[in-house]
């Protein structure tokens, strides 16, 4: 059987798919330096879609880990592609410097068992809250 790292060395344009990636959800506070990004086209994994975004290299406890984020949100029900806005945290991350150190967490929308957002804040501040249009595919997990 072949090894993961062998089929991505024959295959670059798998690359961008492997690696340590940044898992938010559940896992409680990450103190992260914002190392750099890259825009690049990823699959939606709920409909295996491209989508373009951009993937954001961090570094955690001395590791390199990726976090992808969608550059648009998703449509809500009757909305054309002309109302479509940018991600929450596209936006959000126009505002954060190469080499600034951040604080990412996962948050529970109030009144919400399952839905959230993720609070993106420099150490000391305290976040707004985001009108959260929707979350999927904005994880950096399971493309």
């Amino acid at each position: 059987m072949q090894k993961i790292s062998e089929i991505l060395s024959k295959k670059p344009e798998m690359q961008n798919i492997s690696g340590n990636w940044l898992k938010v959800k559940g896992t409680g506070q990450h103190k992260v330096k914002l190392l750099r990004g890259e825009m690049t086209t990823n699959k939606d994994y709920h409909t295996g879609k491209d989508i373009d975004g951009i993937l954001l290299f961090f570094e955690e406890n001395g590791e390199e880990k990726k976090y992808f984020i969608p550059q648009l949100a998703k449509l809500k029900e009757g909305q054309t592609e002309e109302d479509r806005k940018f991600h929450y945290l596209f936006e959000k991350f126009a505002d954060i410097e190469e080499g600034e150190e951040i604080i990412l967490e996962w948050k529970r929308k109030k009144g919400s068992k399952f839905e959230g957002y993720v609070e993106v804040r420099r150490e000391g501040e305290i976040d707004e809250i985001p009108v959260v249009e929707d979350l999927e595919g904005g994880t950096g997990e399971g493309f």
